[in-house]
């Protein structure tokens, strides 16, 4: 954006003092065309220098100051530097330059430096064009015929017809003459009185730095505001993350209780086979202790059934955190939406509001939307962290409890086995005594009385043993 100057001239100058600021591209010949004026090496002749450097001459009793400046277009400078030492070089020139003198190169007469017309206005104003003249240094390597050419040519009268000093042209350095100096010299008088022996102020170039300053203060604040967006958009797609994460933990859950239906059934199916067993076993002993396992398994269903209550209540504390993400996410959306509009406002408001006012005010909202997004940021992240672990507990009590069932199911069935084979090992038992009476009997009823009586009392005690053994197992 091309800033504007005051249509304010300056007072008339000191017709004993003249003020020169040399300005061009880097490698135009400033510093070589400063020391030329001067008539001594004040200037280091350096390309890419980035610093202004002041001089002075006194010619016939006149002083003569000439200001040297970082090449236009300086690629070692940012904008923000070359606009600092532009301002130090207006500074140098109190309390104005007479004129700013372009200097280029005859033999290199690029777009680059016809574009440098623009970037005289847009820094230092749109009515320095009025206070600048064209340098054309190399003058003695072209011929008369080619110097008229190039000055009939429209490239050339286009941006120079721009300028309220005109043009002149030097020699170079070594070729350069003392009366082309005093010619040059004399030219920039003409021009300063011309203008009526004005000056360009000081403040006509400190309102257009000021200027270019805010339209980079509204430029970074643009590229702010888009990096908010970028942000809200990332937190969008945090928020959509959470959502399928919920989604998955919803699945996992419905997951178990299909688990725990299906162990239901399964423990169903072992009741009743313990059932047709202790119809075939001891009814009482087995009984308890079917009814002790029943309530065991009972009581581990119930804190199942518990966890799956406790998991379906973090669900739904996950579902509440995530509504309360999604709302903070529409409110800072608002709150984006009201800092543009007032932005928008305070751009139309510009030309009557004080400037300090206004950096004051989108500091202080820009601070506060700072520490809002940070602290809601930070517990956000300690909500999720918090989250992650209680979930890789949780996993890890459902996996330990799952191996601890399947371990009591194990030991169960080997328990019922061993009571099935002692069962049959008893009845082949049974069947081998009375096989044994039948023999006895057989034999003859020659044994008395008293030695049935001591093999049945054998039998009663090897039956009570088995029993015995049974209950330690």
């Amino acid at each position: 954006m091309a800033a504007t100057c005051n249509k304010d001239s300056g007072p008339t100058t000191d017709s004993t003092n003249m003020r020169i600021v040399l300005l061009g591209t880097p490698g135009a010949g400033k510093s070589a065309t400063g020391n030329t004026i001067l008539g001594r090496e004040v200037f280091r002749e350096e390309t890419g220098s980035g610093k202004c450097v002041l001089g002075k001459r006194e010619v016939e009793g006149r002083s003569i100051t000439v200001i040297d400046t970082p090449g236009i277009y300086n690629t070692t400078l940012t904008k923000e530097q070359l606009n600092e030492e532009m301002e130090k070089c207006i500074s140098l020139s109190s309390p104005g330059p007479n004129v700013f003198l372009l200097v280029i190169r005859l033999e290199r007469f690029t777009q680059e430096d016809r574009n440098a017309l623009s970037w005289i206005q847009e820094n230092f104003g749109e009515e320095a064009l009025s206070y600048t003249m064209v340098l054309f240094t190399g003058r003695e390597k072209v011929t008369r015929k080619q110097w008229e050419d190039f000055e009939r040519t429209e490239t050339t009268k286009q941006p120079i017809s721009v300028c309220g000093g005109g043009y002149y042209a030097l020699n170079s350095k070594p070729e350069v003459h003392t009366t082309q100096v005093t010619e040059l010299l004399r030219k920039i008088e003409e021009m300063v009185e011309r203008d009526g022996g004005e000056y360009y102020l000081e403040e006509r170039c400190q309102e257009a730095q000021r200027k270019i300053r805010e339209e980079q203060e509204r430029e970074k604040r643009k590229v702010e505001i888009n990096e908010r967006k970028g942000k809200l958009e990332r937190r969008e797609e945090e928020v959509r993350r959470m959502e399928e994460v919920l989604r998955k933990s919803l699945e996992e859950v419905k997951r178990i209780e299909e688990d725990l239906m299906e162990r239901q059934k399964e423990l169903q199916e072992k009741r009743e086979e313990f059932k047709k067993v202790e119809k075939r076993t001891r009814q009482e002993e087995e009984d308890k202790l079917i009814e002790k396992e029943q309530q065991k398994r009972e009581e581990n269903l119930q804190k199942v059934k518990e966890e799956a209550r406790k998991q379906e209540n973090k669900v739904n504390e996950i579902e509440e955190d995530l509504k309360l993400a999604q709302e903070h996410v529409r409110k800072i959306a608002g709150e984006v939406n009201e800092i543009e509009e007032v932005m928008k406002r305070e751009e139309q408001r510009r030309s009557e509001q004080n400037t300090q006012e206004k950096k004051k005010i989108v500091e202080v909202m820009k601070r506060e939307i700072d520490k809002r997004k940070r602290e809601e940021q930070k517990r956000e992240e300690e909500k999720k962290i918090e989250e992650e672990r209680k979930r890789e507990e949780q996993k890890r009590e459902e996996e330990k409890k799952i191996e601890e069932e399947r371990k009591r199911e194990e030991q169960k069935r080997e328990e019922e086995e061993k009571i099935e084979e002692e069962r049959k090992r008893e009845e082949q038992k049974r069947e081998e005594e009375e096989k044994i009476e039948g023999e006895e009997e057989r034999g003859g009823e020659e044994r008395g009385a008293e030695e049935r009586g001591g093999e049945e009392n054998r039998r009663r005690e090897e039956e009570r043993g088995a029993e015995e053994r049974r209950r330690r197992k």
